[in-house]
């Protein structure tokens, strides 16, 4: 039993509802190409929409984030460029997202898949924390499983017409800032990491821990390793073992810290829901029966991967 639970919802908890919102598949769209014709003839040094294509292979939205980070260093090299021709493509793409996941059909959902279930434990407490990395709208499901305001958006909604597309801090050219999450109006780390500290179990669903979100987690786990945190206890529900090995490989590069050492302070578990669905439903019944006990207490905070 926990004394506050966090629930974080990735891209791969839509892909699992049956939304589809993949990366792959915005790269694939009208809307991506769209836009690619709109800048075929600009330079090489200032094509962004070019440069995000080459790199198409990464098949997570943490892929477009790399690309973005990635150009961002192949500019460095250059001593003449038009940023402002730049940011206007990084605006146009912002758009361009946000069109392909306008058109995200909410009424082709899989009633028998992990986050479904999971949907319909969370409208049963009301004090369990929701964050969401993901800009879909849950209250347009069918049935309407949870209103928008039981969630924070950490990277805003379309609804809301506040969304958050960008790159952790770090050192680029001062003329490209306009790239960072940081510097957007509605970037808001500090609740999640307070909210997150706070809590004594996470369950991360369908988040890969990617770097560009790096500025959220890396201390999540330093504090986790400094014994500075009340968690007890953190479940990741990904698809399949790659996704497993790819989630691994994050939290040691984001963390600074080995897999042993984490799980000396924290007990750590995964579940996938290709490879072994019926421990994933397990886990979640097991999570209910714990959120029902009549001793549970919560606060609500004062504020991509299952890799399809």
């Amino acid at each position: 039993m926990f004394s506050q639970t966090t629930i974080i919802l990735g891209n791969g908890f839509d892909l699992d509802l049956g939304l589809n919102t993949s990366y792959k598949s915005f790269i694939d769209s009208k809307d991506f190409e769209c836009w690619m014709k709109e800048y075929i003839d600009t330079p090489d040094e200032t094509n962004l929409f070019d440069y995000i294509f080459k790199q198409r292979l990464i098949d997570t939205w943490g892929g477009v984030e790399a690309s973005i980070y990635d150009f961002a260093e192949y500019t460095k090299a250059i001593d003449r460029f038009d940023y402002e021709m730049i940011e206007q493509e990084f605006r146009h793409l912002e758009d361009a997202i946000a069109e392909f996941l306008k058109k995200v059909d909410y009424n082709n959902i899989i009633f028998t898949s992990c986050a479904w279930h999971l949907l319909g434990i969370l409208r049963k407490y009301p004090h369990v924390n929701i964050f969401s990395f993901n800009y879909t709208d849950i209250a347009k499901l069918p049935g309407t499983p949870l209103p928008n305001s039981r969630i924070k958006h950490i990277h805003g909604t379309l609804t809301e017409k506040n969304a958050i597309l960008g790159i952790q801090d770090c050192k680029i050219r001062q003329e490209l800032s306009f790239f960072k999450k940081s510097h957007h109006t509605n970037y808001m780390s500090k609740e999640l990491i307070e909210t997150l500290n706070k809590s004594e179990r996470i369950l991360f669903y369908g988040h890969s821990m990617c770097l560009s979100d790096m500025d959220y987690f890396t201390s999540l786990f330093k504090n986790i390793c400094r014994r500075e945190s009340n968690i007890k206890r953190i479940d990741f529900v990904v698809l399949d073992s790659d996704a497993e090995k790819e989630l691994y490989k994050n939290i040691v590069l984001l963390s600074e810290h080995t897999l042993a050492e984490i799980r000396e302070c924290v007990d750590l578990f995964v579940f996938k829901t290709k490879d072994n669905i019926q421990a994933v439903f397990e886990m979640m019944n097991k999570f209910d029966i714990s959120m029902s006990e009549p001793a549970f207490c919560a606060c609500m905070p004062t504020g991509r991967r299952v890799n399809h």
